[in-house]
């Protein structure tokens, strides 16, 4: 059986872990078993696992294991592990399951395509495209300034006559 395999028995002996405990939820209870028995490789998610349960750097676990460390090490990682590590298990496996979200999720740029940008200008009429174009405004500003300005009266008409005496 390695040191590693060793090391973990007597750290789970010591802080009183149930293999159970090691799993968490990011292994099961019968992985941990076939690990510490020999009938099966540790692997990743044995380490990180592991990681949690004893409340250490996933780089640390790696070193003990003799293996140099699969990512590199950061303080932001480290941070975070710590965090997700002072979790209850459900926490651990919501927390997990964000990250996966967020790495699942394509980053998007607020910049139109140039494919917007061309769909957008053959919707605009003339004075909208002259507009855009002398004021650097989006559409959108545009409208937005018209809505908030008062109406003008009609060029051909003139404005109400108001006498003396409405203006006292």
């Amino acid at each position: 059986m390695s040191d590693f395999i060793n090391w973990v028995k007597s750290e789970m002996k010591q802080r009183g872990l149930t293999q159970k405990e090691v799993a968490g939820t990011t292994v099961t209870r019968p992985q941990v078993s076939m690990v510490l028995t020999g009938k099966s490789e540790p692997g990743e998610k044995f380490y990180l696992a592991v990681a949690r349960a004893f409340r250490l750097p996933l780089d640390e676990i790696y070193s003990r294991a003799g293996m140099a460390t699969s990512a590199p090490k950061t303080d932001t990682v480290e941070k975070i592990a710590r965090k997700v590590a002072d979790l209850p298990p459900e926490s651990q496996e919501q927390a997990e399951q964000f990250i996966d979200f967020l790495r699942s999720k394509k980053p998007k740029s607020n910049e139109p395509t140039e494919q917007d940008l061309t769909d957008k200008a053959t919707k605009l009429t003339t004075e909208q495209r002259r507009k855009v174009i002398e004021t650097g405004d989006t559409l959108r500003q545009i409208r937005k300034k018209k809505k908030n300005q008062p109406e003008k009266p009609p060029s051909n008409q003139h404005p109400p006559i108001v006498h003396q005496s409405q203006l006292l």
